[in-house]
């Protein structure tokens, strides 16, 4: 069985998975495939993930973040892109932009405690107090959720 042609999210995810078992390699050509998407989000998903791993600089990363950050059009959308900021900032030792994007994205339709819980690339933010507010107010959310 053949896979589809690259998504953005499919090639985003395979960039983040890579960079959770510490394949830098699998990580890189991910990026590759990403990089062949003509989308802005896969653009900015480029320069994001680029500089994650190292191929980009701190400033493209920044702005590919800050871009992701402000879109409106749908708001789970521009969550789940606010998650994968806060994973490709935390990677990339932007631990106080990988909060404010965590942030942002929980003042939006976060409601993914797992990920907060579990998410080793989220290790460097863990012992920040923000995170844990953050956690206890997604944990609230998706509670709320489930008991409706």
């Amino acid at each position: 069985m053949a896979f589809p042609a690259p998504v953005v999210a499919i090639s985003t995810s395979k960039v983040r998975w890579s960079l959770y078992l510490d394949d830098h390699d699998a990580a890189h050509r991910a990026l590759l495939e990403l990089a062949t998407l003509d989308s802005m989000p896969a653009r900015l998903m480029v320069k994001l993930c680029g500089f994650a791993l190292g191929a980009a600089p701190v400033e493209t990363g920044v702005e590919a973040y800050r871009a992701l950050r402000d879109l409106s059009s749908n708001a789970r959308f521009a969550s789940a892109m606010l998650q994968v900021s806060v994973e490709m900032l935390a990677s990339g030792g932007e631990p106080e932009l990988a909060i404010e994007a965590l942030l942002a994205s929980a003042n939006r339709t976060l409601i993914d405690i797992e990920w907060l819980g579990h998410c080793k690339l989220l290790d460097s933010l863990r012992g920040d107090p923000r995170f844990a507010q953050t956690k206890e107010r997604v944990a609230r959310r998706a509670n709320d959720i489930w008991r409706r």
